[in-house]
């Protein structure tokens, strides 16, 4: 989740590696994401049934969704109505969220493309689950901009042999969304709930959006099982383009976005704590 009218993006004179000229919080931020999971170096608890779970609640379908190209990949953002019907809480959290939109991370092949890592270990891409805190705030831009407003969860996504059945739903729209600011209807209903693993022992640490303005806001739950898809399916994620229709023809290369994954950062002091289900 990040600023959609600032200039940055994933090529060389607007990426990551020049982002601290414009938000220096990049380079002096003590909780910036993603980062790398060293395991041996969790903290590791197990969640004690009916002692401050994690809850996830969303609805068993999300109709009428809308998927668009933001210049930096894709994005569904999640209708109020709906929205309000999505409630996480518990865990590391001390209060309410809700969804606002999910989005994904990918890379150039499928052997990097995740934001996070696992002992150095890249998975081929990372669906990101954006909500924000109703305990204490108005809406997602207030949250944003504040500590602990926002909690993401992560999901891995790792090479299978069959396809995913719920990522050829976004799939089949985001062949129609493949310019920047394009955006369409997804016909089919999607649930949310068969984007996430069965089993949802997660990491969790305090961090930062991994996008400017890389506000230093959010609580992270990073699963430790990946969902499963295929090379295929991840490789039609690199068709879109981060220009516009328009400009595609003078673009190098089409203006395809090839990969849109930040590089871990520094740990610092803070600690990631390991919660086995």
């Amino acid at each position: 989740m990040g600023n959609d009218t600032c200039d940055w993006g994933y090529c060389d004179h607007n990426g990551p590696q020049v982002w601290p000229q414009k938000f220096p919080i990049a380079d002096s931020g003590r909780r910036q994401s993603p980062i790398d999971i060293e395991t041996d170096k969790c903290l590791v608890v197990r969640e004690q049934p009916g002692q401050n779970e994690l809850t996830i609640l969303y609805p068993t379908v999300f109709p009428e969704l809308t998927v668009q190209n933001s210049g930096y990949g894709w994005k569904v953002d999640i209708p109020e109505q709906l929205a309000k019907q999505s409630v996480l809480s518990g865990g590391p959290l001390a209060h309410t969220y809700q969804m606002a939109q999910f989005h994904c991370h990918w890379g150039k092949h499928c052997g990097v493309g995740s934001e996070h890592t696992v002992n150095g270990k890249s998975y081929a891409a990372e669906l990101h689950f954006v909500h924000w805190n109703t305990g204490q705030f108005d809406n997602p831009l207030d949250a944003m901009m504040s500590t602990n407003g926002l909690a993401v969860l992560g999901v891995f996504l790792d090479i299978g042999e069959q396809s995913n059945d719920e990522l050829d739903k976004l799939l089949e729209h985001i062949t129609l969304v493949r310019y920047k600011g394009e955006k369409c209807d997804i016909a089919h209903n999607v649930d949310i709930t068969k984007l996430l693993p069965e089993n949802k022992s997660y990491w969790t640490y305090t961090g930062s959006l991994t996008t400017p303005p890389l506000s230093e806001s959010v609580t992270w739950i990073v699963f430790s099982n990946p969902i499963l898809c295929t090379e295929d399916q991840i490789s039609r994620f690199r068709d879109m383009c981060f220009v516009t229709r328009d400009n595609s023809l003078t673009a190098a290369l089409g203006g395809q976005l090839v990969e849109n994954h930040r590089h871990t950062q520094p740990l610092y002091d803070r600690t990631v704590t390991f919660v086995q289900k």
